[in-house]
């Protein structure tokens, strides 16, 4: 059986309640044989990285479930909660108005962290700041070493780290204090796999705001978009900030090359010159050009960032076809029409979607975007499809209107198989219908 899994009642989706979705209700797991070994399975599950401590639980807000769960015997493995073991219910009983004696509280570490280095003299130095739970805070420097700032330089692609910086070096930050004693071996592949006393809970205050300096050769770490869209002004984020693309050089090849790039399709127009809509306007990049072999952009020819000969009348402007106008998206093989493999029609043939980085923020878009209420799990088991293989890498914040919102591969760009095929159940609780 296949059981959806959510958190509850903490300030974020991955920190909280075990609850599992069954009998068309949320029903909380009981501490009673729960194990760390179920944690694991829980948060692989989620998406939400590796098991971590348990919380001190009164934090979290009170249920009056009345149905309870108990009896999951994973062995760590599993990659959803129904693969283990089935469970038994019961009646849940409540302890001098706490859950916290007999259901089961955990917090995932989201392997997916958005990390970003401010106040320094570009991308690869400065504060470290991470972004959790829909705002950027920082880093406390108790237990911060080179071995913690080798893992962050890592992480952002700027290689290896030069020095753990003491925190007056770029000054206090503001907001949350995010992490206090960070502990990595400086091996790990991300900040999510270390250690940390958890999210929030630390004795610091921003004068100790913890910095990184990293040698700075940054391989990608830049988003394109054009103002309108699939049409308009190119422009580039670098450096914390947006920036244009200047004309000079720029031929159709090279246009082409950015709309597949965006996955807006091919190019319609020439590429002309317009006056900037940035008010703050750096001109991060200037005669671009691509010979046409490249897998990306950012293997084409530039001059170096920042660098330009160009004025604000002079910024890059094109017109590319926008395939999202004629995308759709539907459900198949499922229960329902709110449960099924996730396919998505271009122009006249439908499609599916690789698993490759699908996690429950991908599973919201989708079930918002088909009214079919809020995201139970995301699934493997509704079989692989056929044809063309349209999306893969999707990763989506869970406020996309659509999910080829989301950033994503350029269309039909994988290598996947159809046995990876993605899936999603919803609750169905809006205007979904079941199938005749």
């Amino acid at each position: 059986q296949n059981f959806g899994v959510r958190l509850s009642g903490g300030p974020s989706r991955c920190e909280g309640w075990v609850e599992v979705y069954y009998k068309k209700d949320w029903a909380r797991v009981m501490m009673e044989s729960w194990s760390s070994r179920d944690a694991t399975v829980v948060c692989r599950q989620l998406g939400c990285g590796t098991r971590t401590q348990m919380p001190n639980s009164s934090q979290y807000k009170k249920s009056s479930k009345t149905v309870c769960l108990k009896g999951f015997l994973c062995s760590g493995n599993e990659k959803h909660l129904g693969s283990c073991s089935q469970p038994k219910e019961n009646k849940c009983v409540v302890l001098i108005g706490s859950w916290s004696q007999f259901c089961t509280s955990y917090f995932c570490f989201p392997d997916h962290l958005d990390l970003r280095l401010t106040n320094g003299t570009g991308v690869c130095d400065g504060r470290l700041e991470i972004f959790y739970n829909g705002s950027w805070g920082t880093v406390c420097d108790d237990s911060w070493d080179l071995p913690d700032a080798n893992v962050v330089c890592r992480q952002l692609q700027c290689e290896a780290a030069v020095e753990a910086i003491t925190p007056v070096s770029y000054g206090p930050g503001s907001g949350h204090i995010w992490l206090d004693d960070v502990h990595c071996q400086g091996n790990e592949s991300s900040l999510s796999i270390c250690t940390h006393r958890g999210w929030g809970q630390n004795d610091c205050r921003h004068k100790e705001d913890v910095g990184v300096n990293c040698t700075g050769r940054l391989i990608i770490l830049v988003i394109l978009r054009l103002t309108d869209g699939c049409s308009g002004q190119l422009q580039v984020f670098y450096n914390n900030s947006w920036g244009s693309v200047c004309a000079n050089n720029m031929d159709k090849a090279t246009a082409a090359k950015f709309c597949q790039e965006l996955g807006c399709g091919s190019l319609k127009s020439d590429v002309k010159e317009e006056l900037s809509k940035l008010d703050l306007d750096p001109k991060w990049l200037d005669n671009v050009r691509c010979r046409g072999h490249e897998a990306s952009v950012w293997q084409c020819p530039s001059s170096p960032w920042g660098k330009n000969t160009c004025t604000r009348t002079e910024v890059a402007a094109f017109n590319c076809t926008d395939i999202r106008a004629t995308l759709d998206l539907r459900l198949v093989e499922g229960a329902n029409n709110c449960s099924g493999r996730v396919e998505i029609k271009y122009g006249d043939t439908w499609g599916t979607v690789c698993d490759d980085d699908w996690d429950m923020k991908d599973v919201k878009v989708v079930c918002q975007q088909l009214r079919c209420g809020e995201p139970v799990s995301a699934e493997l088991e509704f079989g692989g499809g056929r044809g063309v293989i349209w999306l893969n890498k999707v990763r989506c914040r869970g406020t996309e209107a659509h999910l080829w919102d989301c950033q994503h591969e350029p269309l039909g760009k994988n290598d996947c198989e159809h046995k990876e095929d993605a899936g999603v159940n919803c609750t169905g609780e809006k205007d979904c219908k079941q199938t005749e």
